[in-house]
């Protein structure tokens, strides 16, 4: 009896661990240890292995000018008798508050107003670089330039730069360092701006001619001479300053002795009306078209841009060519045409393209920013076009074409039914006559 239940206990056991059920469990049982070790496998290791995050490439940006351990060693000179400056550095560097995601704007300044700046290399993942070059654009009806002085880190200043251009409405920057820099904040140059005129309400100090190229007026660069490769981001930032157009500029009047004379005899005063504000003239060469974009399909590129907000705009000039900065074609549009489209160009040549506008006087304004793109492949464009775009074609573009007067004629249709027509006429008309000659 004893052995007998021995074997039941025993075949029990063997249809137990037989049955599905229990198979499942002994899987996931083993499922689980090798989990458990290939989690411990991976804690050890992973401090091993560097996460790479999404590069950051520099870009330039504007802070009040700061004092504590910047080093300036006068630079181009001291100016004396300079008022107040605004936004004097305290010790503790700090950046103007954020207007949009591009812009940064100052506090409300006045006519005679200093307008103290450093411009510096914000590097947040310490890339190296060497050289620098910032063309600033201005206006000189606002802002009259008072000084530049290059930071220590740049000893080598490029010939024909580093001043103001009033004439042109540039401060025109560029220097080289004698070693490779990459910190987080490298300044620049410390710039100074005296405030002429506060009618406008405000102005803006905008980088020109942010490209890719090493001929880029404005970049942050690295490499040899010639084979130089520019860091810096092509949407650059800019400067929004407040202006105080409600504010009078302050005038120092001639004291006058009044202790000798009779107030009573003083003819009494006589207001005056205010006279009116002169508008300041927009310097239209100065004026820049934005947002540039561009795509590809077949063997044509297809380009659009936001409209250029001056009353003095008339048109618009198209350039394009297979060299950066070198057009070799143009192409000229109504000032009404944001948008136009370049047929027949070799497929896989790479294209680069920039628009003007221009007014009645035939001038142009600044280079829009340059555009490339490899005809006929949409992903290597520099500045991809948002959106979709209609499946096997591209839009067509706004601008006008060439018409011609005059008749097309007839439809080719309807001459072919006349000249039937006219067949089967005479055919009977022939007919009947041969009747009537015979049977006469």
């Amino acid at each position: 009896m004893l052995s007998r239940r021995k074997h039941s206990a025993k075949q029990i056991q063997l249809t137990m661990a037989n049955s599905p059920l229990t198979m499942q469990y002994f899987s996931f049982m083993t499922w689980l240890r090798a989990s458990k070790c290939l989690l411990v496998v991976c804690g050890t290791l992973l401090p091993f292995f560097p996460v790479h995050a999404q590069e950051v490439t520099p870009s330039f940006l504007f802070r009040p000018h700061c004092e504590e351990g910047d080093g300036f060693g006068g630079g181009l000179g001291g100016i004396p008798n300079i008022p107040p400056i605004i936004n004097p550095g305290t010790g503790n560097c700090f950046d103007y508050p954020i207007r949009d995601p591009q812009t940064r704007e100052t506090e409300v300044l006045s006519t005679g107003d200093i307008l103290d700046v450093d411009l510096y290399v914000d590097n947040a993942d310490g890339l190296s670089f060497q050289r620098v070059r910032a063309w600033i654009v201005y206006d000189p009806n606002v802002l009259e330039g008072v000084r530049i002085d290059l930071a220590p880190d740049f000893s080598l200043p490029t010939p024909g730069e580093n001043d103001f251009f009033p004439n042109e409405g540039y401060v025109k920057i560029g220097a080289s360092a004698a070693g490779e820099l990459s910190g987080g904040k490298t300044v620049v140059a410390r710039i100074q701006f005296r405030v002429l005129d506060v009618s406008v309400g405000s102005t803006v100090l905008s980088f020109f001619d942010a490209q890719s190229g090493a001929d880029s007026r404005t970049g942050v660069f690295v490499g040899v001479p010639g084979t130089e490769t520019n860091l810096l981001s092509l949407d650059p930032s800019q400067l929004f300053v407040r202006l105080n157009a409600g504010a009078e500029a302050f005038v120092t009047d001639t004291d006058e002795d009044l202790s000798s004379g009779d107030l009573s005899d003083s003819a009494p005063p006589v207001e005056d009306s205010p006279e009116p504000i002169p508008e300041v003239p927009e310097i239209f060469t100065l004026l820049q078209v934005q947002n540039l974009r561009a795509t590809t399909e077949g063997s044509a590129v297809f380009l659009t841009w936001d409209p250029l907000p001056s009353a003095k705009l008339i048109g618009h000039n198209v350039y394009y060519g297979t060299v950066s900065s070198q057009y070799t074609q143009r192409r000229s549009l109504d000032a009404a045409t944001h948008s136009t489209t370049i047929r027949n160009l070799p497929v896989g040549s790479a294209y680069y393209f920039a628009v003007r506008g221009v007014n009645g006087s035939n001038e142009e304004t600044a280079y829009s920013q340059e555009v490339a793109v490899s005809v006929s492949n949409p992903g290597s464009s520099t500045a991809p076009l948002q959106g979709q775009l209609p499946q096997g074609q591209l839009p067509q573009g706004t601008g006008k074409s060439p018409s011609l007067s005059g008749s097309t004629g007839m439809p080719s249709s309807l001459t072919l039914l006349l000249v039937a027509s006219t067949i089967v006429g005479m055919t009977f008309a022939f007919r009947r006559q041969f009747f009537v000659v015979h049977s006469s």
